[in-house]
């Protein structure tokens, strides 16, 4: 576990994380088509990856089951509206709006 869940965990300040996951949720679900209309959903995948890993290493921590379980409860409502936020920002944009993208948008939602 790394110090984003240690800290909130030990000082049982869970209030840090929800505002952590709510700055970067906004960021994800930055509204628009990636990277024609906006540039900056893709800037918080770091973020999740890392929250990811740590929910996973709970387990096998010295965090209790209680604290554990509140834990996974609080985020698991963030990834679900990332997951649905996905099906859009994943999905190809229509075919009017597909066609503006330049080579370099072009790649960058390939990667997206």
């Amino acid at each position: 576990m790394r110090p984003l869940l240690i800290g909130c965990v030990e000082k049982q300040n869970g209030e840090v994380l929800r505002l952590l996951c709510t700055f970067f949720e906004k960021i994800s679900l930055w509204p628009g088509v990636y990277p024609y209309d906006e540039v900056i959903s893709d800037a918080s995948e770091a973020f999740w990856n890392t929250l990811k890993e740590d929910l996973l290493s709970l387990p096998g921590s010295r965090v209790s089951e209680a604290v554990r379980n509140e834990l996974i409860a609080e985020c698991s409502t963030f990834y679900i509206r990332l997951q649905w936020s996905a099906i859009t920002k994943l999905a190809y944009p229509p075919k009017n709006v597909f066609q503006l993208f330049n080579k370099e948008q072009m790649e960058k939602f390939e990667r997206f």
